[in-house]
């Protein structure tokens, strides 16, 4: 099966536009309702578009999003791209002036990457698999 028949995750152009989006609007006070309002648009395109993670499978680019904060510690991903090995995390910051965190990465093409979103050092985690 070609890679594309396997998994149907949202561009990563998604999160491009949003950057660019970004870049116009105040980070502080006054821009605070447009940037929550553009966080929504970029998460309904991603739902409406295949889910997250954001793929680009002709560069193996990968982008995690997780929205809200996280319940103990910082947001990170750890997945098989990784051997689980909680070392080899992946911090995922905050985008400024939004309730959204962010990783953009890239895994070799024609990987899996079953993954977890972890909330500090709880290995509970919130998982997901994609390509």
């Amino acid at each position: 099966c070609a890679r594309a028949d396997q998994a149907r995750t949202a561009p990563a152009s998604l999160f491009d536009a949003f950057e660019a989006d970004l870049a116009s609007i105040p980070a502080g006070a006054a821009g605070s309702a447009s940037r929550a309002a553009r966080v929504d648009v970029l998460l309904a395109d991603v739902a409406a578009q295949g889910g997250t993670p954001l793929e680009d499978p002709k560069t193996g680019r990968v982008v995690f999003l997780v929205r809200g904060a996280p319940p103990a510690g910082s947001w990170s991903v750890v997945g098989s791209f990784a051997g689980w090995d909680k070392a080899k995390r992946l911090a995922m910051p905050p985008i400024e002036g939004t309730d959204l965190y962010a990783v953009d990465t890239v895994i070799p093409a024609g990987e899996s990457e079953a993954y977890k979103l972890l909330s500090g050092d709880d290995d509970a985690g919130f998982g997901g698999e994609g390509r």
